[in-house]
Order: C-alpha cells, then sequence, then structure tokens
C-alpha cells in the first residue's frame, strides 16, 4: 500500500486518535477528565481539549492542503476568479501553519524530547517563511513601512 504524504498524515493521525481512545477507554473512570490526565500522563486535565482540537485541526488542514495539492491556486471552479485563487492561496499557506503549530502542541502535551530543536526545525521551513512573506502583511516593522508584492497567480498549480 503507498501513500502521498496527505494520506500518510491521515493514517498516523487516524492511528493516534484510535490509539489514544482505545487506551482512554479501555479502563474509563467516573472523573473523564482526571482519567484522560492519568492514563496519558498529562501535566492538566484540561490539557486533553488541547489534544482534541489539535487532533481536528490536523485533520481539516490536512483536507484543505489535499484539495490545494490536487486542484491547485485556481481550484475545482469552472470560474477563473482572483480573489478565490488568493483564498485557496493564503488557505493553503494558513492550514499548514495551523498543522505545524497542532504537531507542536502535540509534541509538548505528550512530552517528547526535543520540542526546542522540532520547533527551530519547523520554523525554518520554506512553507512557513513563504506563509510569512505571502499570507501575513506586515504594515510596520522597526519604523519602516513594508508592503506585499502582488504574486501573479495564473493558472498555478502543484
Amino acid at each position: 500500500m503507498t501513500f502521498d504524504w496527505s494520506q500518510l498524515l491521515d493514517e498516523i493521525n487516524g492511528l493516534f486518535v484510535k490509539t489514544t481512545r482505545d487506551k482512554i477507554f479501555k479502563n474509563e473512570k467516573d472523573d473523564f477528565l482526571k482519567h484522560v490526565q492519568t492514563c496519558l500522563k498529562l501535566n492538566d486535565s484540561e490539557d486533553w481539549n488541547y489534544i482534541l482540537a489539535s487532533e481536528d485541526i490536523l485533520e481539516d488542514s490536512n483536507a484543505a492542503i489535499a484539495s490545494f495539492l490536487r486542484f491547485g491556486v485556481s481550484g475545482p471552479t469552472k470560474y477563473d476568479d482572483l480573489g478565490e485563487k488568493y483564498l485557496r492561496l493564503y488557505g493553503v499557506l494558513n492550514a499548514t501553519y495551523l498543522q505545524q503549530y497542532a504537531i507542536l502542541n502535540l509534541y509538548k502535551f505528550f512530552q517528547c524530547t526535543n520540542l526546542n530543536s522540532l520547533k527551530n526545525e519547523i520554523e525554518s521551513l520554506k512553507i512557513r517563511e513563504l506563509r510569512n512573506k505571502l499570507g501575513v502583511i506586515k504594515f510596520v516593522e522597526k519604523n519602516k513601512i513594508i508592503f506585499n508584492k502582488r504574486v501573479n497567480l495564473t493558472a498555478w498549480s502543484c
């Protein structure tokens, strides 16, 4: 069985969700959040909510990225709409950013080693640099105005 990277991430996230649920619901107690905290060795019982949110973000952002990879910046529409193209471009850039943030959250909540190393690696990714240059408008930086140049989005695809 072969996967593209998007399918692989879906598979990994699905296995992660199944594994955590199997572990949690195997011996569930009356105080669910306390049980989850003990079962998953979390620092705080509320961390479970962040884990759920991170799992959802991984799933949703992966769907957005997969759509972008499949249909490109033009999308599956029959219209050549500049606004749609920018929406898809900014959407995929922010989806990758959210995905990276969710991975860091899961890494942190499960107390994995070398969190700072992973954070530095993620922050040095080219897609992150592209997102920060194109998707985040900086109006003032150290007393100078920054203008983002418009990108030509004609028939741009992956």
